[in-house]
């Protein structure tokens, strides 16, 4: 599969995605979502992030390094990424943009 990576949800600033040995996708995530190879959610990879976040957020991220994806060895990743609470939302982000 060829992925367009100048456009789309999947491929904006705070994506990241790993490739095995040949080039093949493996994971993607959008900063709030978790895909494999066929860009669907993994298995509780769907709404990383709160859920108030997560809607402010429409669902994905547009900050740059929002995740990243750390291989250990052929089958096994770990994924960071951020997020924000309830409380951090409501008082420092909403009121700052007032």
């Amino acid at each position: 599969m060829k992925v367009d990576s100048t456009h789309g949800i999947y491929l904006s600033l705070g994506s990241s995605s790993i490739c095995d040995s040949n080039g093949t996708l493996v994971l993607l995530c959008d900063g709030y979502n978790l895909y494999g190879k066929d860009f669907e959610y993994l298995d509780g990879g769907y709404q990383l992030a709160d859920s108030s976040f997560y809607i402010f957020e429409d669902g994905f991220s547009t900050y740059s390094q929002t995740s990243i994806i750390l291989p250990f060895d052929s089958n096994n990743f770990s994924l960071i990424h951020t997020s924000s609470s309830d409380s951090n939302l409501n008082n420092v982000w909403l009121t700052s943009k007032l």
